[in-house]
């Protein structure tokens, strides 16, 4: 913790930080990959030692992001931060969702924000692509949510490996859970019906949707029915980061086949 445990982080560091990241993201070369900051230090009023950098990346996939390429620049952001720790709130999304608007985790009031103090570090400007919308369903909100903090664990999940294992345990904790209720939460979405169990809706989804793989949310369901297995795991940062990796898939997955299935109005 900033101020406790660690010092502050300086003026000088959030610069060093910048600049480390936008020459890692561009030696990867990866074509239509965006990267966007605002708030304080996009408008270059921040606080030092306490202000965040908020910024977030669209990759250029239809909902299930390339996990390789998102890997690569999870290693660009933990090398940034190896060298230079400052405070940081990074999101994660990709085109499809952003041109969508249904599973967008921005609400519309972030639009004229983006717009007005938005700088793209890197990458193409994808801003007139975005479509914002408030959730029709508490189960979209819960999705939307859900689908961000997933993939920003995932993104973190090289650097909490070799600097925080503890707060890579913390999110792979609440990413298996988020990705277990996806199932019926996309269904009552679909049908309205509501299902208690977190895997309730597993069976009806795969029975709808037969291409998407459920692998991964039979093991969680599996370790959750095993604690001590998976208390095992969190001792493990590779197979935490493994599991989640497949499990992103899946509730991408969820979000890409409803978007196919269900006509935007």
């Amino acid at each position: 913790m900033f101020g406790y445990d660690q010092p502050r982080p300086t003026r000088n560091s959030y610069d060093l930080f910048m600049s480390d990241l936008e020459s890692g993201l561009q030696s990867l070369g990866f074509e239509g990959l965006s990267f966007m900051i605002y708030g304080s230090y996009a408008r270059g009023d921040h606080r030092p030692g306490i202000s965040d950098i908020d910024g977030f990346f669209v990759f250029p996939d239809d909902v299930t992001i390339h996990k390789p390429s998102l890997k690569c620049v999870g290693e660009v952001v933990a090398n940034a931060l190896g060298n230079h720790a400052i405070p940081l709130q990074l999101g994660v999304t990709d085109i499809t969702t952003m041109r969508d608007g249904r599973f967008n985790s921005y609400s519309p009031n972030f639009g004229p924000y983006f717009d007005r103090e938005g700088k793209v570090i890197v990458g193409p400007d994808y801003r007139d692509q975005f479509r914002y919308e408030l959730p029709e369903f508490s189960d979209q909100e819960a999705m939307k949510h859900n689908l961000r903090k997933t993939r920003e664990c995932l993104l973190l999940s090289s650097y909490y490996s070799h600097h925080n294992q503890k707060a890579l345990a913390e999110g792979f904790d609440k990413g298996i859970k988020a990705i277990s209720r996806s199932s019926k939460q996309i269904l009552a979405i679909m049908d309205g019906e509501v299902r208690s169990e977190r895997f309730s809706g597993l069976n009806d989804l795969h029975r709808i949707f037969p291409h998407i793989d459920i692998s991964s949310v039979e093991r969680i369901k599996y370790l959750f029915n095993h604690l001590p297995e998976l208390d095992k795991m969190y001792k493990n940062p590779g197979e935490m980061i493994q599991l989640l990796t497949s499990g992103v898939d899946f509730f991408e997955n969820v979000v890409k086949s409803y978007i196919e299935l269900v006509p935007h109005l």
